[in-house]
């Protein structure tokens, strides 16, 4: 499978949304909505035992990366995991060590 290099723009994107992801607390929001597919901010505060400002500051930062989705109903937010974009992370990491592999062939 012939693979292009990542352009500067896609390495930036990656960049920042690995930055959002590297955080011990957005790393167990992810976790929590991998295994229970949809929850509302207070079941996180609630599994996470921390304070409903900083849950919904990770959450912002997730959104912001698409790594999450929102669904609102009415007056309520509920979070979940946006499938494709997770899919795409795992992809681009497919492309990184094959670019790696590749520079370290021309070495």
């Amino acid at each position: 499978m012939l693979y292009a290099p990542l352009k500067a723009e896609q390495v930036k994107q990656l960049h920042r949304t690995f930055k959002d992801l590297c955080h011990e607390n957005r790393l167990r929001i992810i976790s929590l909505l991998m295994e229970i597919p949809e929850l509302h901010v207070t079941d996180l505060v609630e599994k996470l035992q921390l304070d409903q400002a900083l849950v919904s500051h990770h959450l912002k930062l997730l959104s912001r990366s698409k790594i999450i989705q929102i669904r609102r109903d009415g007056k309520f937010s509920y979070y979940r995991i946006n499938q494709q974009k997770m899919l795409g992370l795992i992809t681009a990491l497919h492309f990184l060590k094959h670019d790696n592999q590749a520079l370290k062939t021309k070495v």
